[in-house]
């Protein structure tokens, strides 16, 4: 029997602001995570903080390289990772 663990990863992406890239909720809706925008106070800052949240087997140490190959195409990096019951930003 599979065991699938909430996570929760924080994320930015450079050049974008406050808005998400093209195609980025595209990719994370077949694997069925979640995007939420953290807002940034600075109005010259031009990059997107993010979390992406979901379920999975994987084991916690390999969630960020996960995650990590899903936005790299979107120019997002992986900042922090945890299970979501040990989370802390």
């Amino acid at each position: 029997m599979s065991q699938f663990t909430p996570f929760r990863v924080e994320v930015l992406f450079r050049h974008y602001r406050n808005d998400l890239p093209p195609g980025l909720l595209r990719a994370l809706e077949p694997l069925k995570l979640r995007y939420e925008v953290i807002p940034t106070q600075d109005p010259h800052e031009d990059t997107a903080f993010g979390m992406i949240s979901g379920h999975t087997e994987l084991a916690e140490d390999d969630i960020g390289d996960w995650v990590q190959k899903i936005i790299a195409p979107f120019n997002g990096d992986v900042l922090s990772w945890g299970f979501a019951w040990r989370w802390t930003p």
